[in-house]
């Protein structure tokens, strides 16, 4: 049924929580997993590309052009820190690497790559669990595919059945027709 599995990461606990039952969906489908992870620089990366008359222009940009790797390095050693835990019970995981703002990053990637389901926490790295993050609150009214919402550290194990207490599965994640 999916053959393509999109999870978007913020480098946080509570968005790789969506991983184990990523996993899960990938080995029951068949399923490659692409993971995401956008980077975004802090403010102050951005005030130093304004230059005025006293900066010298060529030195900022290859310090800022060196900063902005060192971002991306990181970015990508943490995915490929990632995909090498899950690679032990799925077969196939791709890692992606985006500088643009979070939503386009995620639209694009599912029409680029033709992901089928996008398997995400409801919130990054806002820590509180009433409220769905304003990222996860566009995905799931933009996306043209399904998305599964996971609660924030709802999952620390998938189960395969439901557990002894009476909870279902079902009540930990929510599942978007797109």
């Amino acid at each position: 049924m999916y053959q393509k599995i999109l999870v978007p990461l913020d480098g946080s606990k509570q968005a790789e929580s969506a991983l184990p039952l990523a996993g899960k969906l990938a080995r029951i489908y068949n399923a490659e997993i692409t993971l995401l992870r956008v980077v975004e620089y802090p403010f102050e990366m951005y005030s130093k590309c304004q230059s005025n008359g006293l900066n010298f222009p060529t030195r900022t940009n290859e310090k800022l052009q060196a900063q902005k790797a060192a971002f991306c390095k990181d970015a990508e050693d943490y995915l490929k820190r990632l995909a090498s835990t899950i690679e032990m019970t799925v077969s196939q995981v791709s890692i992606e690497v985006q500088e643009c703002p979070v939503i386009d990053a995620i639209l694009n990637t599912v029409e680029k790559s033709r992901i089928d389901l996008i398997v995400m926490s409801t919130v990054g790295q806002d820590d509180n669990p009433w409220m769905m993050g304003a990222i996860t609150n566009r995905i799931l009214r933009e996306a043209p595919v399904p998305v599964i919402l996971i609660r924030n550290g709802a999952y620390s194990s998938i189960p395969d059945r439901p557990r002894q207490q009476g909870t279902s599965i079902q009540k930990k994640a929510w599942v978007h027709p797109g």
